[in-house]
């Protein structure tokens, strides 16, 4: 006796299950197998308890806050029902699976779903690419109340069909009795898509609010911590910049608002703050003369001693104020030196002699050497001079 292409290419799918799941050899209908194994001296070894994973986390059971007449139980796939994910079937098989297929029907029609499910399982094995007999047995699983292995056939068979009908309401309909709306509401919506049900639209009018409650839901969620995440990056700003202020107002506060750090302002001042100072704090005096504060409450002068260019120079002005003459043509000392002229000579230091050189006022302490020349700044005649003689063309008489 030979053996035919489609009876060897059936021990090599059985074998081939056999080895990917050893507790199939003690299936029922492989009790032929088991005999031919003994037979030759083999030992077909005891049946274990294989522990099932947990339901995936799509099929996992969703909590609700409302009781649910139609909500089910999960469920777990019983290793009697698993079939090979790969196989080329024969002529022969096709023409069988659809024979056994037809006896599934047969059977469920009678109300025998469970036979039902062994022969259309019987089917799947023979062509396990018939998205068809998938959906089939996924609708049988629903019928016993077991969401979860008919979502998996439903899959299935949407994996090799994604328009399979069928599988979109049997899934959409298992969804909705785990209490997993909004996947229920896709399904079903795109079952219509395919093959409007008046039934299937019925269901709808149930499931979908509850899925737009619940994504709604979500969406206020997101929402809601996206401006909590906003709201506590915009406090921690204010933290920071607060921050950088009150270090701001310690940093003046310990330089006395002038530029150099120092007590008294300019770099390398003594105690009293001007270059040379004694205690007193102005070069030869007791302190600040009378009025010189003018020079410490105008905006521009407290404004240009903050100046990182004009602060060095206003100290080597102080220290030699000779320096001056030198000063004028720059752009910013020229203004400056005429400015704090104008306040020294119109701000009630006449007892102070003003700046040096200004007719008879003493020079200012420490003075500029030999005084200023004659015009003072800029040409002017000193103070208490007499006017330059000259022609006089004044036509009066």
């Amino acid at each position: 006796m030979s053996f035919s292409a489609s009876d060897l290419a059936a021990v090599e799918r059985v074998a081939g299950r056999v080895l990917e799941h050893p507790n199939d050899i003690h299936e029922p209908q492989l009790e032929a197998l088991r005999r031919v194994i003994s037979k030759f001296g083999g030992v077909v070894p005891p049946k274990k308890e294989e522990p099932k994973a947990a339901p995936a986390a799509a099929a996992a059971e969703e909590p609700t806050s409302e009781p649910d007449e139609e909500r089910w139980a999960s469920d777990s796939v019983n290793a009697k029902y698993d079939v090979p994910t790969s196989g080329t079937p024969s002529d022969a098989d096709e023409e069988r699976a659809m024979e056994v297929k037809a006896a599934a029907q047969d059977l469920a029609s009678e109300g025998n779903v469970e036979a039902a499910l062994e022969k259309l399982t019987e089917a799947l094995r023979l062509t396990p690419g018939k998205a068809m007999y998938w959906a089939l047995r996924s609708s049988y699983f629903l019928q016993l109340k077991k969401p979860v292995a008919a979502i998996e056939d439903a899959t299935r068979a949407l994996s090799i069909n994604s328009e399979n009908a069928r599988a979109l309401r049997v899934r959409g309909t298992a969804y909705r009795h785990l209490g997993r709306w909004e996947e229920s509401a896709h399904d079903l919506n795109e079952a219509q898509v395919v093959d409007y049900d008046e039934g299937v639209q019925e269901l709808l009018s149930v499931v979908q609010p509850k899925a737009n409650h619940k994504r709604d839901a979500r969406r206020h969620k997101e929402l809601d911590e996206q401006n909590r995440r906003q709201e506590e990056l915009r406090r921690q700003r204010q933290r920071e910049q607060e921050a950088e202020a009150e270090e701001a107002a310690k940093a003046s506060a310990a330089s006395g608002g002038f530029p150099g750090g120092m007590p008294g302002g300019f770099p390398g001042a003594g105690a009293g703050g001007f270059p040379g100072a004694g205690a007193g704090g102005f070069p030869g005096a007791g302190g600040i003369p009378p009025g010189m504060e003018a020079l410490f409450s105008d905006p521009e002068i407290v404004a240009a001693m903050q100046d990182p260019e004009v602060a060095p120079k206003l100290a080597q002005l102080m220290s030699n104020p000779a320096a001056a003459m030198q000063m004028m043509g720059d752009p910013k000392m020229g203004p400056l030196i005429q400015k704090i002229m104008a306040k020294m000579m119109g701000g009630g230091m006449g007892g102070m002699g003003g700046m040096p050189g200004m007719g008879g006022m003493g020079g200012m302490p420490g003075g500029f050497p030999g005084g200023m020349p004659r015009g003072g700044f800029g040409g002017g005649a000193p103070r208490g001079a007499a006017p330059p003689k000259g022609n006089n063309n004044d036509d009066l008489d």
